[in-house]
């Protein structure tokens, strides 16, 4: 008898990724996505020169800096941005804490943080883990292959709306 192995694929959630190129609208989507209740997740929001963001938790409402090209004590550099830990690690706490009672999960977005192994990574993988779920996670085009081998994707995507 052949040995059958588990895979998180085996995962029965819908997973939508919405894929453009930076200033394509993927956050736009997904601030207007009519998402079942109740829901959770973030969204991110910006300055008009794009110098400054924010992070917005969709299950409680609060938002919180998450990079600035200002220098930000106690922050990462990363690129021209300094970006603070502590806000992902409490956008991860609320988005793991808010999973098992929501039927929809959001992510914007999934990029070059989380394939280096922090930033949204952990809540991410645990949305993928997690039954029953609807998942939308915003991915920049030019970085869509790199996500999916990342993240072992290929085989778990229900739709990839190209925006």
């Amino acid at each position: 008898m052949p040995l059958m192995s588990c895979r998180t694929s085996s995962v029965f959630n819908k997973l939508t990724l919405i894929v453009s190129p930076i200033g394509g609208g993927k956050t736009r989507y997904l601030s207007n996505l009519n998402l079942p209740s109740p829901h959770c997740g973030v969204v991110t929001s910006s300055n008009i020169e794009k110098t400054i963001y924010h992070i917005k938790d969709l299950a409680g409402g609060e938002e919180r800096l998450l990079l600035s090209e200002a220098y930000l004590p106690n922050a990462r550099r990363f690129g021209r941005f300094f970006v603070l830990e502590e806000t992902f690690d409490w956008a991860n706490e609320r988005i793991i804490s808010n999973l098992e009672a929501s039927k929809a999960v959001v992510f914007d977005e999934i990029g070059r943080i989380e394939i280096e192994g922090w930033g949204l990574k952990s809540s991410f993988l645990k949305a993928l883990r997690t039954p029953a779920i609807e998942i939308y996670a915003a991915v920049r085009d030019t970085l869509l292959d790199q996500v999916l081998k990342t993240f072992d994707l290929e085989e778990r995507i229900a739709r990839i709306m190209h925006l």
